[in-house]
C-alpha cells in the first residue's frame, strides 16, 4: 500500500512538472488541459496530497495571463442589490437528483431565507441541469450554467461574479474552472470542504473554509496548509419530526411486514459498505439478524449484485432510491454504514428521531461525531457496538428513547435554525482574507492506507483525452518530455543499485 501511495505522488509531481513545462512554453490551453487530468488523477489515486499549492500556483500563473476583458454572455448582467442583503452565488460542478452533496446545497439556500441565491453550474447543460433545480424546488432562483472551453467558462465566471456579494464553491475536487476565474483577483469566497477524505483544488482562492465537520478544522490547518479562516458549518435542519405511528402500521402493513417486525434501515452508496481487513458491515449485521427472526433490515444503496454482499432472507436490498421516505418513517432504528459512514443520511434519520446506531472504532479521518457527546458516541470495538444494538433492538430500559434525547440535544446546539444561521452569519461576516503559497506535503499514514480500499486506485491519467487535437508541437514536446522523466527515473534506480552492490 505504502509503494502505491509512492508511486501515485511521484506520478502526481512529474506529470506536474510537465505541466509547468507546457506553461513555459507558452502553451496555456494544453497545460490547462494537463492539470486538470492531474487533478482528476489526485482525486482517484491515493497520492497523499489533500492539496497541492505548486498545482494552484501554476493555475494562478495560468490565470495571470488569461485576458478576462474579451466580450461573454455575462458583460451586462446586472443583478438588483437589497440593502441589508447579501447576493450569493453557489458554484457547483454538477448537481444530482440523489446524494449528500447536492442537499448540502440545497439546504444551504432553503435555509438562508434572509439572503438572495443564485446557482451556476460549470459543467452541465441546461438541460440537465434545470431537471435537477426543479427536482428541489430551486428553479425560481437567479440559475446559469457555463459553456465553452476551460478558459471561456473561467472568463464568464469572473464576469458574473462581479454582482455577488459572496461565492461559495461545492465543486468537484478536480473543477479549476474556479481557480482560474478566482485567481489573482479580488473576491469573497467561501469553500464548502464536502470531500474531506480525499485531494481537492480551491485551497489557494478561498478565502473561508466551510467544515461540515468539526474535527476537519484542526486536521486541514496540518493536511491542506490552510492558514485562513475555517468555520464549523454542520448541515442545517428546519426541525426535528415526529413519527405518525398509525402511518407507520399502515405502511409496514402494505409491506407485507409483520406488527412485531424490528426495521433496521441504514442509507449509503454501495462503494461506503466495502468491506477491508478491519470491518465487514454485512458479517457483521447477519450475526445480529440470527439473533431473532423478527429483525429485517432494509439497505439503501446497495443491490443484491454489487460483489460484496451477503444474501440473507433478512436483509433487503433496495438499491438506489429516490423516494426513501416510507423506509425512514417504519425504521425503528438507523444504522450508521461502515467502513465508511454517510453523515447526511445519518443526520436525516437523527432528524426523524429515529434512534442512530454509530458504527464502531472509526478512522480518524471519517470520524463526524466527537466522543464528548454525552451517551451519543461510537462504541470502541465491535463488542461493545453489538451489545449497543442488542440493547437498542429489545429496548431495555427504554434505550431508544434515551438516544433520541442524546440526538435531538447534539441537533440543537449545531443543525437546527437558530445554531446553523448563527454559524453561518458568522461566516459572511467574517474578514476575508488570501492565503499565502507554502509547501506541499504528502501523507502516508494509515489514514491514507485506509482510504485506498474506497479509492480506484488506477492509473485514470488519460493521455489519449490529453492529446486529442493537439498540435504536432506539443505533441512533440509532451513525448520529449516524458521520455526525459523515463530516463531520469531509470538513472535513479540503477544509481540505487549501484549503491546498494558497493
Amino acid at each position: 500500500m505504502l509503494d502505491l501511495i509512492k508511486r501515485n505522488s511521484f506520478f502526481f509531481d512529474n506529470c506536474l512538472n510537465l505541466a509547468n513545462i507546457f506553461f513555459e512554453k507558452g502553451q496555456y490551453n494544453f497545460a490547462l488541459k494537463f492539470i486538470r487530468q492531474i487533478a482528476y488523477f489526485a482525486t482517484f489515486n491515493q497520492t497523499g496530497y489533500y492539496a497541492s499549492w505548486k498545482l494552484e500556483q501554476l493555475l494562478s500563473k495560468v490565470s495571470s495571463k488569461l485576458n478576462f476583458n474579451i466580450t461573454n454572455k455575462f458583460n451586462n448582467f446586472k443583478l438588483e442589490s437589497n440593502e441589508g442583503q447579501f447576493n450569493v452565488l453557489h458554484v457547483v460542478s454538477e448537481i444530482y437528483l440523489t446524494g449528500g452533496h447536492t442537499k448540502l446545497m440545497k439546504n444551504w439556500i432553503l435555509n438562508d431565507k434572509e439572503n438572495s441565491h443564485s446557482i451556476v453550474s460549470t459543467s452541465m447543460n441546461y438541460k440537465s441541469f434545470k431537471e435537477v433545480l426543479i427536482h428541489y424546488n430551486l428553479e425560481s432562483n437567479s440559475n446559469y450554467y457555463l459553456n465553452g472551453n476551460i478558459v471561456e467558462k473561467a472568463v464568464q465566471l469572473r464576469s458574473l461574479s462581479v454582482n455577488y456579494d459572496r461565492i461559495v464553491l461545492h465543486i468537484h475536487q478536480y473543477d479549476i474552472i474556479p481557480n482560474l476565474a478566482f485567481s489573482n483577483y479580488k473576491s469573497k469566497v467561501i469553500l464548502l470542504n464536502h470531500a474531506d477524505h480525499t485531494f481537492w483544488v480551491g485551497v489557494s482562492v478561498a478565502n473561508v473554509i466551510a467544515q461540515i465537520r468539526n474535527s476537519n478544522i484542526e486536521l486541514d490547518a496540518v493536511r491542506r496548509g490552510i492558514d485562513i479562516k475555517q468555520f464549523y458549518l454542520p448541515i442545517p435542519i428546519s426541525k426535528l419530526e415526529e413519527k405518525n405511528r398509525q402511518k407507520k402500521e399502515s405502511v409496514k402493513k402494505s409491506l407485507g411486514l409483520s406488527d412485531d417486525s424490528i426495521i433496521l434501515l441504514t442509507i449509503a452508496s454501495a462503494y461506503k459498505f466495502k468491506p477491508n481487513n478491519h470491518k465487514n458491515f454485512f458479517l457483521d449485521i447477519v450475526d445480529i439478524l440470527n439473533s431473532d427472526k423478527k429483525i429485517i433490515i432494509f439497505i439503501i444503496g446497495v443491490t443484491e449484485d454489487d460483489v460484496f454482499v451477503i444474501k440473507h432472507p433478512q436483509i433487503i436490498y433496495l438499491g438506489v432510491l429516490t423516494n426513501i421516505k416510507e423506509y425512514e418513517l417504519i425504521a425503528d432504528i438507523y444504522l450508521e454504514s461502515y467502513p465508511l459512514g454517510s453523515f447526511t443520511s445519518t443526520l436525516e434519520a437523527m432528524k426523524k428521531q429515529t434512534p442512530v446506531h454509530l458504527m464502531y472504532s472509526p478512522e480518524d479521518c471519517i470520524r463526524f461525531f466527537s466522543d464528548s457527546n454525552d451517551e451519543f458516541k461510537y462504541p470502541k470495538d465491535f463488542i461493545e457496538w453489538k451489545k449497543k444494538l442488542l440493547t437498542l433492538i429489545k429496548n431495555e430500559n427504554k434505550y431508544r428513547e434515551k438516544i433520541i434525547f442524546f440526538q435531538n440535544k447534539y441537533l440543537k446546539n449545531n443543525n437546527l435554525i437558530d445554531a446553523w444561521n448563527l454559524k453561518l452569519q458568522n461566516i459572511y461576516n467574517t474578514n476575508y482574507v488570501n492565503s499565502k503559497f507554502k509547501e506541499d506535503l504528502s501523507y502516508k499514514t494509515k489514514n491514507e492506507i485506509f482510504m485506498m480500499n474506497y479509492m480506484h486506485n488506477k492509473n485514470i491519467f488519460s493521455f489519449k483525452l490529453l492529446l486529442k487535437n493537439t498540435s504536432f508541437f506539443n505533441y512533440f514536446l509532451f513525448w520529449n518530455v516524458i521520455s526525459h522523466i523515463f530516463i531520469l527515473k531509470v538513472q535513479t534506480k540503477m544509481n540505487k543499485l549501484k549503491n546498494s552492490n558497493m
